[in-house]
């Protein structure tokens, strides 16, 4: 006769069998995994535009590879940096630098002919604005910084002002909130704007 021990323990071993076929199949989980937030960073108040010229193309703006990834970056002490798993861009980043600092020429200028590159639309243009990144993280302190080298040159080539070397700082509210970090990049990409967009017009003057 087969003993009620027997029985027990033989069921434990089909229900410890059962839940790691479970597991490994991918219906059952050990834990909650912890969601992903994605941000786009916003193109910003295009403004009341009110002539087609001057004619621009606004790129590439580099960023170091260390930023330009998916993880959004906070910089630590002694160069240190902090990749975030769960907070990422929807978007290539620098890109999105690109189209917000087209927006902000466009608003400061009150042009229409303002393109981001890459761009089949406008081959003939009036000046061409590029540039490098090279900060624009979260600091662990809790500010967000821009340093960026900037030129502004004609459709030949020839360079016209710069490169200009330009840094921008902002204090965070919250260290925790990303949304506030993103709003606070945006602004910093259009304070970098509204000065390329006064070189631009002193060279129409």
């Amino acid at each position: 006769m087969i003993s009620s021990t027997f029985i027990y323990k033989h069921t434990q071993v089909l229900v410890v069998a059962a839940a790691a076929g479970l597991l490994l199949s991918g219906c059952i989980s050990p834990r909650a995994s912890t969601p992903v937030r994605y941000y786009s960073l916003p193109t910003g108040d295009p403004g009341e535009i009110t002539s087609t010229t001057p004619r621009i193309l606004t790129g590439p703006f580099q960023l170091p590879e260390y930023l330009n990834r998916p993880q959004m970056v906070i910089r630590q002490d002694n160069g240190r940096v902090r990749l975030l798993e769960q907070d990422r861009w929807a978007e290539v980043l620098d890109g999105a630098v690109v189209r917000r600092i087209s927006y902000g020429l466009r608003r400061e200028l009150g042009s229409e002919g303002v393109l981001s590159f890459p761009t089949s639309v406008l081959s003939d243009y009036d000046y061409r604005v590029t540039g490098t990144l090279t900060r624009f993280e979260a600091l662990a302190s809790g500010s967000v910084e821009l340093h960026a080298y900037w030129s502004v040159a004609r459709g030949n080539g020839d360079v016209l002002v710069g490169p200009e070397f330009v840094t921008y700082t902002e204090a965070l509210s919250s260290q925790g909130d990303k949304s506030l970090l993103v709003t606070a990049q945006g602004r910093l990409l259009d304070r970098l704007s509204a000065d390329i967009a006064a070189a631009i017009q002193s060279l129409a003057e």
